[in-house]
């Protein structure tokens, strides 16, 4: 199990792989907003508020997450680079709702 603390306006983005659910954590809904609107000009690092992947077999707000390997990542994504990641992750996941 992993303890996972990030800020009050965090929101979890959820992508659905092929193999696995991943997750991340963005700063705000509005912090993924503007990323995604203008990803050559957006802060990947503001975006993001949690600079980490992980993952889960089933999405939702009460499973319990993982960090994922790099085999995981690379299974996925074709690499493990966590900016090419993220960026992936903010432009085709999904916000989840509580």
């Amino acid at each position: 199990m992993v303890l996972i603390f990030s800020s009050p306006t965090a929101v979890q983005l959820h992508y659905e792989g092929e193999e696995n659910n991943f997750i991340i954590y963005a700063s705000s809904r509005e912090a993924v907003e503007e990323y995604t609107e203008d990803p050559e000009s957006g802060s990947l690092v503001a975006a993001v508020d949690l600079y980490k992947v992980y993952t889960t077999s089933t999405p939702g707000n009460d499973t319990l997450y993982r960090e994922a390997s790099n085999i995981d990542l690379h299974n996925e994504f074709g690499s493990h680079n966590m900016d090419d990641i993220l960026e992936q992750i903010l432009l085709k996941g999904k916000i989840l709702d509580e």
